[in-house]
């Protein structure tokens, strides 16, 4: 069961992961969100509760996400973004902006709960 606080928005993007300081593999994102994205993987080599690096071209400029694995099924699994760096977490907010995502109206919402 998912517990989604923020909108998805339906996105295709190639996504490298590295977990323990190894590329593990490829996937793609489903959908993203301003709190994670659900990524489509070939086979599940992602572990529920386990810290992963996401690689990510985002404006033109490989960024590096940091994500908590929510949970893994068959072929899909979710990332919550966890304690990224200032210039990643500016560049993937910008990116959703940009997207004309409601972001201010998502983040009052969030904080009144």
């Amino acid at each position: 069961m998912e517990n989604r606080h923020y909108p998805r928005i339906r996105l295709s993007m190639g996504v490298e992961l590295i977990r323990r300081g190894r590329h593990i593999g490829s996937a793609v994102t489903q959908d993203i969100s301003l709190g994670g994205l659900a990524l489509l993987l070939d086979k599940p080599i992602l572990i529920p509760n386990d810290i992963v690096l996401l690689k990510v071209w985002i404006h033109g400029v490989l960024q590096t996400l940091r994500g908590f694995v929510i949970y893994t099924l068959e072929n899909k699994s979710g990332i919550m973004l966890i304690g990224m760096s200032k210039e990643a977490t500016r560049a993937y907010f910008n990116f959703l902006r940009d997207m004309n995502i409601p972001l201010r109206m998502v983040l009052d919402k969030a904080s009144h709960q």
